[in-house]
């Protein structure tokens, strides 16, 4: 309180903040700071001054001898005057500048469901049944394809026709070298 008033000695604007506010003025940039100050721990009621503290009843305060400007300042407020200042508008119409969007969450996106991969799996049929089986594997598309891998590799290392070179090929057995000969139609 001390603060503002001796400031308002030496300011013809804070020096009369009632005038100030019915002509529809603001208070100077230190008076502004020091009304902020002021309004934090001291309020206005039907003319009365009332400390801002967390009790439960009004604690009714003496303004101080020579900071009368002070109960012409909370008399202000009361009324209207407006200690904070309002936001910052501008105008410039060098460029276009777009109103602020608020950004909404995400939704969530609905998971895309995909229908699962087939693998159809022909089991041969004992001699004594005619029909064939089919057996098939659902897959979500996930999970290890070691078997299915390992077999494909093992058809294709049978059906390859390297397999019966006789050239690249170290005979283990007897019947491993008649099998080649008789494949190959060689002779020894």
């Amino acid at each position: 309180m001390h603060k503002f008033a001796a400031h308002s000695l030496g300011c013809a604007k804070c020096a009369h903040p009632w005038s100030v506010h019915i002509n529809g003025d603001t208070l100077c940039d230190r008076g502004h700071q020091y009304a902020q100050k002021v309004a934090l721990y001291v309020y206005n009621r039907a003319g009365k001054a009332y400390s801002r503290d967390d009790g439960i009843a009004p604690t009714l305060i003496e303004i101080p001898i020579g900071c009368e400007v002070v109960r012409e300042l909370l008399e202000a407020m009361e009324r209207g005057l407006r200690i904070r200042k309002p936001p910052v508008v501008t105008y410039d119409r060098t460029y276009p500048i777009p109103p602020r969007v608020v950004p909404q969450p995400p939704q969530q996106q609905q998971q895309q469901h995909r229908p699962a991969q087939q693998i159809i799996e022909v089991v041969p049929v004992p001699r004594h049944t005619q029909h064939s089986r089919h057996v098939v594997h659902r897959h979500a598309g996930r999970g290890s394809l070691y078997d299915s891998d390992m077999k494909d590799r093992h058809r294709r290392y049978r059906d390859d026709s390297s397999f019966y070179s006789t050239s690249s090929r170290r005979y283990g057995s007897r019947d491993d070298m008649i099998l080649i000969d008789s494949r190959h139609r060689f002779y020894p």
